[in-house]
């Protein structure tokens, strides 16, 4: 039991990470929700806000990126105990002409004492992972590799949020809010896409905290975010409680970046 909690972390965590820097989806909706005049919360700066939008409004239109993330997840359970599961490395993504995205991501995951590294290719739709080389590949038909494109992540209608600050730093601007709980899953689930459907169920998981950051520079060019969440849920009909935090740091945007690609002849077809 613990080791197959162990490896549905390992996927959340990659799943998480996947949202956060952009993969293929199936569905180019917002994360937002319908708002009314009555529900919009006076805790949320209409400054604020509106430079907010104007940094995700720049986030829509990147094109290429290089990034490094960072994340570090916690599952807690009465039958599991503490298990922490640590992910760093580095990656690029590139909006191609005909709008798909391409992705390179090459990450150490560490958990109970043992990394492994893997690179995970997003191409034409398609999601391939080398793992120790084992090589696998998913179709664009499994709703399971299917998250979405990460452009959403800082698009939040104001009735979403409990609070949003903006604050200088330097030339930067740093914009910090919190997603109310009762919204957070939604959220979570349309960034996260098919892998979160299927890997959290929405019956069960509730959201405690969802806390954002995010700093732009000057030309409202988002720098970095960092996601910091709480959640309780099932996962293989086990409860557990989920505390992750994930930081993507942008090292460069729209500079005409590419991909080399491995030959793919020799990852193998699956489904998750």
């Amino acid at each position: 039991m613990r080791k197959t909690i162990i490896g549905i972390g390992c996927a959340l965590a990659l799943t998480v990470s996947l949202a956060a820097c952009g993969s293929p989806s199936g569905n180019s909706g917002t994360a937002t929700t319908t708002t009314t005049t009555a529900a919009v919360s006076s805790s949320v700066d209409s400054a604020a806000y509106a430079s907010l939008q104007k940094v995700q409004n720049n986030l829509k239109n990147i094109k290429d990126a290089a990034f490094n993330l960072n994340m570090h997840l916690t599952l807690s359970g009465k039958s599991i105990g503490d298990i922490h599961t640590a992910m760093s490395g580095a990656g690029k993504r590139v909006v191609t002409a005909n709008n798909h995205t391409d992705l390179m991501m090459d990450v150490n995951t560490t958990a109970v004492g043992k990394t492994v590294n893997e690179k995970v290719y997003v191409k034409d739709n398609m999601v391939y992972s080398n793992v120790a080389g084992k090589k696998i590949k998913v179709g664009s038909d499994s709703q399971s590799a299917t998250p979405t494109t990460g452009q959403n992540l800082l698009e939040v209608s104001r009735d979403m949020l409990s609070g949003l600050s903006a604050a200088k730093s330097g030339q930067d601007t740093v914009y910090t809010f919190s997603v109310k709980p009762d919204k957070a899953f939604n959220y979570f689930k349309q960034n996260a896409g098919g892998s979160a459907n299927q890997l959290l169920s929405s019956g069960t998981a509730t959201f405690s905290k969802m806390d954002i950051t995010a700093v732009a520079g000057p030309d409202d060019q988002v720098k970095s975010m960092t996601m910091n969440c709480a959640m309780s849920t099932k996962l293989n009909s086990t409860a557990v409680n989920i505390a992750f935090k994930l930081t993507t740091e942008f090292t460069s945007v729209n500079t005409g970046l590419t991909i080399q690609f491995p030959d793919f002849s020799q990852y193998k077809a699956t489904s998750l």
